[in-house]
């Protein structure tokens, strides 16, 4: 290895000369040297790279296996393949939209013809480009050629892998994108660092990573990972005594950089170039959007500068998803019996317009320019049906609680009112004038007869038909659940009435492109989760996936065998734990003779392995397929191939078990 950056070893550190098990003394720890991969020769690929070659033709029989199902399936687009296309065609046309998928895939697929039969080719070459960097992963994690070989085959022989190669799929891309960090984290392992190989695997690495989260979010919990073990990477570095601070200064900082700092500057740059496409607005999707958002894609808003009574408005809950506030000809069954009032998700709906009136039952609106204040008491009056809005002692029909109050529109258009319809609104962001502002002003209303305020939450009504947010009267209540905006108004114009734009054209700076994408980026999930996937349940919930049972024999003995790899490393290392002596010097693989990279190796996959499985036990959203497991999936047979291996140094013969189980549950 070359010595830059590192003080002689030999000359300084007298003990410091290489143990059988690759263990160094330190002044206060043991230590694997900085260049322990490259003495042992781990994970180095065979002459004249055969390995490539290798994998390239494992890749191509898999492409020539899988080519005659593209001619056999019709040209019948499948669901799933016409939300990708959905994307790629409001992308092309520069239309706002909202979907599941993060931008960077929908984009390399908007590059291709729009035909489905060139897509479905290109999905297959992504699949067996998979192939390929998985035999190559496996290599680089001192696997011998034989297992990589079946490990590598085994994804070809599973269902999910070869639907989702054989049709248009961003899931396809995500486990490319994987299995390139998977090898490229290997190799940056097994080179010297600041070399020529060692600086083109980092790249590659920055380039998966920066790719993996711009294709799926569930990248992040990969770009987590990544992060995680440089850390152990580096914690293991800054033990070697022959490394000098401005060696230790440059790594940290060229690593941060490729692992970090470049990646998510890849994410915001492709989330960027989404946000500067759209030319379009698509009101099937932006009515979840805020009224900065909906500025952005209709241009600004002319608006009068403040509120004043006799106005018809709508108002939008803040943290819904299109939560405009809603009355509609349909009584409560149960309560006050008194007409629904709700959040509604369509913006043009009459059914959204309420009239500002005054408190005083005589106060004549027509003739009189008066501007709402912070603190100005009002009634809410619905337009379409003339009723008020009103809290009472009922109880909610979904939140009945003691601490609740039913929220429901009264009586008739002839109705004056009582305090039970009487509310008070408070300005709840800063404004110098104390007036309430169309668009700007975030506001909470709060019933003058019942001292609680209007809310709404994520809970919807019971009503087979109407399924709109319930809204209810509470105190106390969480803040943010109580904001409201005014997002349109109409008045009779009236002389002295100042007219504005929102927003103004000094607002519109970084911080406002920042927020529009980090508003962005939670409307997607809050859509994914409330809109798309509501109330729907999939048959088969995470916990179970890693002893998911398919129909045929062969493919679930590959499923479980993932499970298994999981399950004999945790039997093995807590069965090291209790031999291990903590008063004698070593780790557990080294008290225990056993190979340090083995075990490394293997706690790499395990870690990967929790943390592209566990979130998903997490997940508010229970419509998740067991597609989403295949990552998890994927480490747990690296864990396994990993034993095979070992079993195999151990005994070449060994090999003929599992071939001759692979051969009999495959025939017979």
């Amino acid at each position: 290895m070359e010595k830059s950056g590192k003080a002689s070893a030999a000359d300084k550190v007298s003990n410091n000369s290489i143990k059988d098990n690759g263990l160094r003394k330190g002044p206060f720890r043991e230590y694997f040297p900085i260049d322990y991969n490259d003495i042992k020769g781990t994970g180095k690929f065979l002459p004249y790279y055969l390995d490539f070659i290798i994998g390239l033709f494992i890749s191509g029989f898999y492409f020539y296996r899988s080519y005659p199902q593209l001619n056999y399936q019709s040209q019948e687009i499948l669901e799933s393949e016409n939300q990708i296309l959905l994307a790629i065609r409001h992308y092309k046309n520069g239309e706002f939209y909202l979907g599941p998928y993060a931008p960077f895939g929908i984009q390399l697929f908007s590059l291709l013809p729009n035909d489905i039969s060139v897509l479905r080719v290109a999905s297959l070459s992504i699949g067996a480009s998979t192939v390929f960097f998985s035999y190559l992963g496996a290599r680089r994690a001192n696997m011998t050629s034989l297992v990589s070989i079946i490990f590598s085959l085994s994804l070809t022989y599973m269902s999910i892998f070869k639907v989702q190669s054989t049709q248009l799929s961003i899931d396809n891309l995500f486990w490319l994108y994987l299995t390139m960090i998977i090898y490229s984290w290997r190799s940056i392992k097994i080179y010297n660092p600041f070399s020529t190989k060692w600086y083109l695997h980092y790249v590659l690495l920055s380039f998966s990573l920066g790719s993996i989260i711009s294709t799926k979010f569930l990248g992040f919990f990969t770009l987590l990972w990544i992060i995680s073990l440089s850390a152990l990477n580096f914690w293991n570095i800054i033990s070697d005594v022959t490394l000098n601070n401005k060696f230790l200064i440059k790594y940290l900082l060229f690593c941060s950089t490729m692992v970090l700092i470049i990646p998510v500057t890849f994410f915001v740059g492709s989330e960027s170039m989404l946000l500067t496409s759209w030319k379009n607005d698509n009101i099937e999707y932006s009515t979840y959007m805020s009224p900065e958002f909906k500025s952005y894609l209709r241009g600004p808003f002319k608006v009068t500068e403040n509120l004043h009574f006799g106005s018809v408005i709508t108002l939008r809950h803040v943290e819904s998803m299109g939560g405009y506030l809603h009355s509609h000809n349909f009584n409560y069954e149960s309560g006050s019996g008194e007409q629904q009032v709700s959040l509604s998700q369509n913006e043009t709906d009459k059914q959204n317009e309420w009239i500002i009136e005054h408190e005083s039952a005589g106060f004549d609106v027509s003739s009189r320019n008066v501007v709402i204040e912070n603190g100005s008491k009002i009634r809410l009056r619905h337009k379409s049906s003339g009723k008020l809005l009103r809290a009472s002692t009922a109880k909610p029909p979904v939140s009945e609680q003691d601490y609740t109050n039913e929220v429901s529109c009264t009586r008739d258009e002839d109705y004056k009112g009582e305090t039970d319809e009487l509310w008070t609104i408070h300005i709840t962001n800063y404004q110098t004038d104390g007036k309430v502002k169309p668009l700007g002003s975030i506001i909470k209303i709060r019933n003058v007869g019942h001292a609680c305020d209007l809310i709404s939450h994520d809970t919807r009504l019971p009503s087979e038909k109407f399924t709109e947010q319930e809204v209810l009267c509470l105190d106390p209540a969480t803040q943010s659940r109580t904001h409201f905006r005014i997002e349109k108004v109409s008045q009779p114009n009236r002389e002295g009435t100042k007219m504005v734009f929102f927003p103004d054209e000094n607002s519109m700076n970084m911080p406002y492109y920042i927020h529009l994408l980090t508003e962005y980026l939670s409307k997607q999930y809050k859509y994914n989760y409330y809109v798309v996937n509501y109330n729907q349940k999939a048959e088969y919930t995470p916990e179970s996936w890693p002893f998911f049972v398919f129909d045929k024999k062969f493919e679930s003995y590959i499923w479980l065998s993932s499970t298994l790899g999981l399950g004999l490393f945790v039997c093995g290392q807590l069965i090291s734990f209790l031999r291990w002596n903590p008063y004698e010097s070593g780790d557990i693989s080294v008290q225990q003779n056993s190979d340090p990279i083995f075990a490394e190796i293997c706690y790499e996959y395990l870690l990967g392995w929790i943390l592209h499985y566990y979130p998903f036990n997490k997940s508010v959203v229970m419509n998740l397929d067991i597609i989403l497991y295949f990552p998890g999936f994927y480490f747990g047979l690296l864990l396994l191939a990993k034993y095979m291996d070992g079993i195999y140094k151990w005994n070449r013969l060994s090999i003929l078990v599992p071939v001759a189980y692979v051969v009999y549950i495959h025939f017979y």
